[in-house]
């Protein structure tokens, strides 16, 4: 093979390497994003839960407060009736009576439906919990999950950073400063030739330069990419 191909070649596998080391670390902040998304929203459940169960009670107070009130006021009113003179006068209680017993048969409903939803409230709470208490166990256990592949990948990357820098100290300067210029533009440097096209950009090389490539006497460029070109194995 061309003197400091196999090099260049090398190169772009350590490369490739940093690559899939550096991409697979980038994900690592959304995955405990989502981590941290999934927490809340299990809290936010726990929280609805509570509001609800707060207005319920709150509701049952208000209701037998105002139907202690009204039971009050029942007794007041019947309290009256022997003191009434006219019939008119009697007739306009009796209305306040039955008015006053309506609202107590309303209140009482009231009551009753505010005991229901703290009902469903507190079994929904419970559940609340018990799925918090999962969650928080399981994002302990990938956020630490994560914390060990950070360290893992950091390991990785320091390692190949390090062969890298043994291996650019190999390669004559021009060839690796035209693997670098194309690398930087196009993420990888190098692309093999399958049927007499380039993978890189998948253009058609052109016959002769494809001989070129084939008796490996000098390094031979995609003409369209710029990649260099190593022919098919």
């Amino acid at each position: 093979m061309l003197d400091g191909l196999q090099q260049l070649i090398d190169l772009q596998a350590l490369d490739d390497q940093r690559a899939q080391l550096r991409d697979r670390q980038a994900r690592i902040p959304e995955k405990r994003a989502a981590l941290e998304a999934a927490r809340e929203a299990v809290e936010h459940d726990v929280a609805r839960a509570g509001e609800a169960l707060q207005a319920a009670e709150a509701e049952q107070r208000r209701a037998e407060t105002e139907l202690q009130d009204q039971e009050a006021l029942v007794q007041k009113l019947e309290g009256q009736q022997s003191q009434v003179k006219t019939n008119e006068a009697y007739t306009a209680l009796l209305h306040e009576i039955d008015a006053a017993k309506e609202a107590i048969s309303g209140f009482e409903t009231v009551i009753l439906e505010a005991m229901e939803q703290i009902e469903e409230a507190r079994s929904l709470g419970s559940e609340a919990e018990a799925t918090l208490e999962r969650e928080r166990a399981r994002i302990d256990r990938e956020s630490k999950s994560l914390d060990e592949q950070h360290a893992e990948l950091e390991s990785g990357l320091a390692a190949r950073d390090g062969e890298r820098e043994g291996l650019v100290a190999e390669i004559d300067s021009g060839l690796l400063a035209q693997y670098d210029k194309v690398a930087k533009r196009l993420g990888t440097a190098i692309a093999r030739v399958t049927g007499e096209i380039c993978q890189g950009c998948r253009v058609d090389i052109p016959p002769q330069l494809h001989i070129e490539l084939l008796r490996g006497e000098r390094l031979i460029a995609c003409q369209r990419c710029k990649r260099i070109l190593i022919p098919e194995k």
